[in-house]
């Protein structure tokens, strides 16, 4: 992912509006082989207030595979 667009989806992930929240999760779960500098960025979508949101966080953290489970079982 290239900065300009990483720095797009991190915004698009920590706005109010949740279908950007939503597409910023999506496009995160789409990465073939997740960098680790996105990791902090989706263990916050853990505590989002909406379920969707949270549920999308859960699954795009999956494709960390193991290396995630630290970090994101602290926050469960």
């Amino acid at each position: 992912m290239q900065p300009h667009q990483r720095e797009r989806v991190e915004k698009a992930l920590a706005g109010t509006a949740k279908h950007a929240r939503l597409y910023a999760l999506r496009f995160y779960a789409s990465e073939r082989k997740a960098s680790r500098e996105q990791l902090p960025t989706l263990v916050t979508a853990l505590d989002d207030s909406d379920a969707e949101v949270r549920e999308r966080a859960v699954r795009a953290l999956g494709h960390f595979g193991p290396d995630c489970k630290p970090v994101a079982l602290a926050k469960l």
